[in-house]
């Protein structure tokens, strides 16, 4: 599972399926397979990633956000129970609806099918309404995996929610992820 291989492949043009002469992985986790939370999570970025990411050509800078954000993740002792949270709100600025900053006391209600908070008055469904659309703020603000949010468990499993709504909206054909009830059943 989000394994990052090194491979040496004979490739042939024309041929949709490329012969391996060696493979090895490149690191190994030392605690993603081992503890229930994080293995969680993997599971669901993993999921998330496979709906997220149509493109075939290469992205540098999206592999290289995603091999760095594994491995904090791999690293973390500790404070890592919205990881996902800022794994997807990160992950939105690659695939090209990062949320609008334009958050303030007038325009605090964030419509998910815009990405951008206004003062209108939307429904529940379709918006992210105060006070979670001020936390959901700071996340798109977050400079780092390791910047401390206070965000309450029962905010974390409605800012996922709101995510996984923002990510329906904005990528065509993406539907539920099976791995949102585990997730949510081990980070309780």
């Amino acid at each position: 599972m989000l394994s990052v291989l090194d491979l040496v492949v004979y490739e042939k043009q024309g041929r949709d399926i490329q012969n391996i002469k060696e493979i090895k992985p490149h690191f190994l986790y030392a605690t993603i397979p081992y503890e229930i939370q994080k293995t969680s999570i993997a599971i669901f970025i993993n999921e998330l990633i496979y709906k997220s990411i149509q493109e075939e050509e290469p992205n540098t800078e999206l592999f290289r956000f995603i091999i760095q954000s594994l491995l904090y993740l791999d690293e973390s002792k500790q404070d890592y129970q919205n990881f996902h949270l800022l794994f997807m709100m990160g992950l939105s600025r690659y695939l090209g609806f990062e949320p609008s900053l334009n958050y303030q006391a007038q325009q605090e209600i964030f419509d998910l099918q815009e990405g951008r908070y206004t003062s209108l008055k939307i429904i529940e469904t379709a918006s992210i309404h105060p006070p979670l659309s001020k936390i959901f703020f700071e996340m798109s603000q977050a400079s780092s995996f390791s910047q401390k949010l206070t965000i309450h468990r029962k905010q974390r499993q409605l800012l996922l929610e709101k995510m996984i709504q923002y990510y329906q909206f904005h990528l065509q054909g993406f539907g539920e992820l099976k791995s949102l009830d585990i997730l949510k059943e081990i980070m309780r």
